[in-house]
């Protein structure tokens, strides 16, 4: 058991690391903490988990703080915090929409706390050091640029955006930290259901049927209302309108998802062709936005036949599909 966990911490630390050692791509590789988490939780049970977790918070932060950047650690706790939870609620058999929902609840609790006493000892507001923290993490990306061959004209147009961006990106956090950790516990849970059938021939009961999964129809009255309160000339309520449209496009992106996997799943399409389609669904702006629409038109077109009162399980099960 000893190696097994030392495994999982190398392969946590490891994870983590990448987004220093490894720029950019490093980044996404680090979104990846949690799987070992989750993976070993359900496997082995709370106390492994969190025997996993004390050791890889000892390793990364002993690194971080002899590279002097201690600023990571947060990000280290709220990954680390996503693959407990994760762990947890699988475990007990808590579906997919409950863990994501928890999830990005701890998150958003988690970055106000610690937003709060950032502002309470510099006597700030939260909007203020959300803000300056967002500022000095840009300034931080454009010295790395300099040394990639990014050019004065680029280097300066970015610099000029900032004024621009930041305070809209600090108006659409919550909406923004709300649909990264949805995206992120949906990647480790997809992964995590792979690796857990290898190592127990078995499938945890959320996992399985992702591919028929579907919000409520009701649901499609918030973007909507949203949308109307989006369009008014100022104010608190355009500002709510905007991170509610950008979370609930986040939550039919997934039902598109589902459906496009839904598909592939009944026409056995080869897995280099689904590859291919994520990736490009994931990195090219507009595909997102269009399986976001046909997501939120499922509402109406009901695209896979789902049975009126299955919730979201249709009238086929399928005990081994996923969304990718």
């Amino acid at each position: 058991m000893t190696h097994e966990l030392f495994k999982g911490v190398f392969i946590t630390v490891a994870f983590f690391l990448g987004s220093i050692f490894l720029p950019v791509i490093g980044v996404l590789i680090s979104i990846f903490t949690p799987l070992p988490i989750i993976i070993y939780y359900y496997q082995y049970g709370r106390k492994v988990a969190l025997q996993l977790i004390v050791i890889t918070t000892a390793v990364v932060t002993t690194v971080i703080l002899a590279l002097k950047i201690p600023s990571l650690f947060l990000y280290l706790m709220q990954l680390l915090l996503l693959g407990f939870i994760c762990g947890e609620l699988l475990s007990n058999n808590f579906n997919i929409p409950k863990i994501i929902i928890v999830a990005c609840i701890a998150a958003l609790l988690l970055n106000a706390v610690t937003l709060y006493m950032f502002g309470s000892q510099r006597k700030i507001g939260i909007v203020d050091t959300l803000e300056k923290a967002i500022r000095k993490n840009f300034e931080h990306s454009v010295e790395q640029y300099k040394d990639r061959g990014v050019t004065e004209e680029q280097l300066k147009w970015l610099s000029e955006s900032l004024d621009t961006m930041i305070p809209w990106l600090a108006k659409l956090f919550p909406a923004i930290i709300t649909v990264a950790t949805a995206i992120i516990i949906w990647l480790n849970l997809i992964i995590a259901k792979h690796f857990l059938f290898l190592r127990l021939r078995q499938i945890p009961p959320p996992l399985q049927d992702l591919i028929l999964w579907k919000t409520p129809d009701y649901l499609v009255w918030i973007p909507i209302a949203a949308g109307f309160g989006a369009i008014l000339p100022t104010g608190s309520i355009k500002i709510v309108s905007y991170n509610v449209l950008l979370v609930m496009g986040a939550v039919y992106f997934f039902q598109g998802l589902a459906i496009i996997a839904y598909y592939f799943e009944t026409r056995k399409t080869p897995r280099s062709i689904r590859f291919l389609a994520y990736f490009f669904i994931f990195f090219q702006q507009i595909l997102t936005i269009v399986v976001s629409i046909l997501g939120f038109m499922d509402v109406w077109a009901n695209f896979r036949k789902l049975s009126e009162n299955s919730g979201g399980n249709g009238d086929t099960q399928r005990t081994n599909n996923t969304v990718g």
